[in-house]
């Protein structure tokens, strides 16, 4: 039988999750920001509950919360950056815990959803507005990209490398009673 893929079936799946996770976050995004551009005006707010949450339309030029504005170049480079060493790690580790797949899935969709928005319009498309005027207007890739890096320090923090290959390599294996007896009764002499 031929082998049609060099990489095997278990190690294709935890990037075909990453790949999913990431394009589906991304198109969340985007259909988002559009919708936001499409049918809002800059500063215009909805209110959707009561004093907790609102729909803001910002247009930011800074990173993620509104942080350090003008600095297109960096940021977009950074995301390139970020998007670039995911992949070159994915290629070298290939994690399979979900944990991973989860956490990098999530910081790869938000440095493109914001590194788009960058590119294509030069701002950043904001509107997730919690506690009126007291924090800052965000979006889903922001978000994306904070739960992502925390995920990410969980798993750094709480479950080392080794306790999640554990799980995929199995005990090295004792011989059995039958081949003790076997091996010590060759050795008595007769």
């Amino acid at each position: 039988m031929q082998r049609s893929r060099r990489v095997p079936l278990e190690a294709r799946r935890p990037f075909a999750a990453y790949l999913s996770l990431t394009i589906a976050l991304l198109l969340l995004d985007q259909v988002s920001k559009f919708a936001v551009r499409h049918y809002m005006e800059p500063a215009q707010t909805i209110e959707l509950i009561g004093d907790f949450f609102h729909l803001t339309y910002v247009r930011n030029v800074g990173a993620a919360f509104g942080l350090l504005p003008g600095q297109k170049l960096l940021f977009a480079g950074t995301s390139v950056l970020v998007v670039a060493g995911i992949l070159i790690y994915w290629i070298i580790v290939r994690p399979k815990d979900m944990l991973s797949v989860l956490s990098l899935g999530l910081v790869t969709a938000g440095a493109i959803g914001n590194l788009i928005d960058r590119i294509m319009i030069g701002r950043v498309t904001d509107f997730l507005d919690f506690f009126g005027n007291h924090f800052p207007v965000f979006n889903v890739a922001d978000s994306a990209v904070i739960i992502g890096v925390g995920i990410l320090l969980f798993r750094i923090m709480f479950w080392p490398e080794d306790a999640s290959d554990s799980e995929n390599v199995a005990p090295p294996e004792e011989p059995a009673e039958s081949e003790e007896v076997a091996a010590t009764s060759s050795e008595v002499p007769q």
